[in-house]
């Protein structure tokens, strides 16, 4: 009779039923994917792989990491950061990432410069953004996005024209903040304003291409009084408040359009 017959998982070389042997782990997975030593599954110094568990345990369970040496075998992920192993953090961008941002939801240094991306520019990390500006969500009308927003930074502090919406919630890079958005345009078409769009497609004074100027964009003659020469670039408005400085909210029937 074979003795190994009724094993459910692994038979070791004496004939005994095991969790697992050197040759047969066909049972271990997950946090316990290696078979030690006592022939049951556990984990080994190499074999936690994922970035939240990381560590094998005391218990011989993949856990997650304390320090960055618990990281130190994933070779794309080597610092610790609050029990997930991450190639950057908000905290060691500057170190890890040369002159470029740290995405901390990725654990993953971009292509995009630290510093330098203006208001309504999208962005993956706060600290793309130029200084006093904080990069969070646009209006969920909007089709979401992040993008660089001015922060306000104390309860005085109040949103300015032409970005007056003024919201509550998480950075990217995981800070609470209270900042001030659009609140009539997408910053796609906020943007565009005033340029002839994308390929230069909104000009002339033929029928307008609304595609040209970005999601939520129009393409119009919005010059004095609405009869400007050309076409350009614009975007909805409620009042002038809505427009850049100096720009003026067009009044008639239907969408109104802040002129150029």
């Amino acid at each position: 009779v074979d003795p190994c017959a009724a094993c459910p998982k692994a038979c070791n070389a004496e004939g005994r039923c095991v969790e697992c042997t050197s040759t047969d782990t066909r049972a271990c997975s997950g946090t316990t994917p290696a078979c030690g030593a006592s022939e049951t599954c556990v984990c080994s110094p190499t074999s936690c792989t994922d970035r939240g568990a990381s560590l094998c345990g005391m218990d011989g369970a993949c856990a997650p990491c304390a320090v960055d040496g618990d990281c130190a075998h994933l070779a794309e992920t080597p610092e610790c950061d609050h029990g997930m192993c991450a190639a950057c953090t908000a905290d060691n961008e500057a170190r890890l990432c040369g002159g470029n941002s740290c995405n901390v939801r990725t654990g993953r240094c971009t292509s995009t410069p630290r510093g330098l991306s203006g208001p309504c520019v999208a962005c993956e990390a706060d600290s793309e953004c130029m200084m006093g500006l904080t990069c969070a969500a646009a209006k969920a009308e909007f089709g979401g996005g992040s993008y660089c927003f001015r922060r306000l930074t104390s309860e005085t502090d109040t949103c300015e024209r032409p970005f007056l919406d003024a919201a509550e919630g998480t950075s990217l890079s995981g800070a609470t903040v209270n900042y001030c958005r659009h609140r009539t345009a997408t910053c796609d078409a906020y943007l565009r304003y005033s340029t002839q769009g994308e390929g230069e497609r909104c000009t002339g004074t033929g029928a307008p291409d609304d595609s040209a100027c970005g999601v939520g964009g129009a393409c119009r003659r919005t010059g004095s009084g609405g009869v400007g020469s050309v076409n350009r670039c614009t975007y909805p408005c409620g009042s002038e408040d809505d427009c850049p400085v100096g720009f003026t909210c067009l009044s008639g029937a239907g969408t109104r359009y802040c002129a150029l």
